[in-house]
């Protein structure tokens, strides 16, 4: 063939590819721009499921701010960030394609009790969870019926939204919190002391439960419930039971 023919066959073969790679970016802008700028994919209903503390329409408005845009494909699916909204324990979006809505699903933290730190001689008392988050401020309570923790490290401040110590330490914690101990005895007073990883449970008459938070308490505390049922240890005669070393209980 000659040299000729073979550059015009080159040079055609180049004019179609950049034809054909034309169309394609324009197609692929004009499929953009239907997808993200039409009024077709605005979203037509936000429903907000699970809110009893929270006002909807706030919350709504709120989680609308962070998206930034009212198109359907701009929005997230599955599990979404509460980094902004302490008082959630979950978020989970649902979109639904043949309606282009959004269901929000969300949880609010439930209290587990409240906890109390002593920043420069005052106090400030939060609400805190489950996970041991703490998510809103709280009244110092007086009722027994109430979990109340008091932090007694010093000058510490705490912070909405964060872990109120290390999680293993709050598994140790919780699962006294958790336990039988706390109604049994009646507890007047729970302390902290986070420099000894320590807790100390104390009744109205006096009688102290001393714990380590270094490992898993529960061995101990079924311990405990042995020697109470045994007549071994009684709450309202004796001093205190000491469990801060494993698999060993000492009581006076």
């Amino acid at each position: 063939m000659p040299e000729e023919k073979i550059k015009k066959r080159e040079f055609w073969w180049r004019i179609k590819a950049l034809l054909l790679t034309a169309i394609l970016i324009m197609f692929i802008g004009a499929a953009g721009y239907w997808l993200y700028f039409s009024s077709f994919w605005e979203i037509r209903a936000v429903e907000v499921v699970g809110l009893n503390k929270i006002n909807q329409e706030e919350f709504s408005n709120q989680l609308k701010s962070q998206v930034a845009s009212n198109n359907f494909w701009s929005w997230p699916s599955g599990d979404f960030s509460v980094k902004d909204f302490p008082l959630l324990a979950s978020i989970y979006i649902d979109k639904h394609f043949l309606k282009r809505s959004i269901t929000i699903n969300a949880q609010e933290r439930e209290a587990m009790g409240i906890w109390c730190f002593y920043p420069g001689g005052g106090q400030e008392c939060y609400w805190f969870d489950e996970g041991g988050i703490i998510f809103e401020q709280a009244p110092k309570s007086a009722s027994g019926l109430i979990i109340t923790v008091e932090d007694v490290s010093a000058n510490l401040r705490a912070a909405i939204g964060e872990i109120l110590i290390d999680k293993s330490l709050w598994t140790n914690l919780k699962a006294i919190l958790d336990s039988w101990l706390l109604d049994d005895l009646n507890v007047a007073m729970v302390a902290l002391d986070r420099f000894n990883k320590e807790l100390t449970m104390e009744n109205g008459s006096g009688f102290k439960v001393l714990f380590s938070l270094k490992f898993d308490p529960r061995l101990n505390l079924a311990a405990l419930k042995k020697a109470r049922d045994d007549g071994l240890v009684n709450f309202n005669r004796l001093g205190y039971a000491d469990l801060r070393v494993e698999n060993r209980i000492y009581y006076k």
